[in-house]
């Protein structure tokens, strides 16, 4: 049974770290070196998944929460990064730099 896809459009590419650095797995595909992560589980806090909804790509965190760029907005805020997201894939990510007053 596919429940991802009763509610996402599609589902690109895992990111984050898994053990041995950092990963990036497409569905379906294998690599000896990358395990599935355990979603819902703490230990991947890190981890989070291209999803399209509505023609939008955002993510899906370890805890199933689902961010999408804001209106007029080419990227999401998760983690203290900006993720710009196209296609499935992540074409950058850069950290929010905080000002101090």
């Amino acid at each position: 049974m596919n429940v991802a896809g009763l509610q996402f459009e599609d589902i690109g590419h895992y990111y984050g770290t898994l053990g041995h650095g950092m990963a990036r797995k497409r569905w379906g595909t294998t690599r000896a070196h990358c395990s599935s992560p355990t979603l819902g589980s703490t230990e991947q806090s890190g981890v989070y998944f291209t999803v399209k909804i509505k023609g939008q790509w955002g993510i899906m965190d370890y805890d199933f929460k689902v961010l999408l760029p804001e209106p007029k907005k080419r990227f999401v805020i998760f983690k203290g990064s900006k993720i710009y997201i196209k296609d499935g894939d992540v074409t950058s990510t850069r950290k929010i730099k905080v000002v101090k007053k």
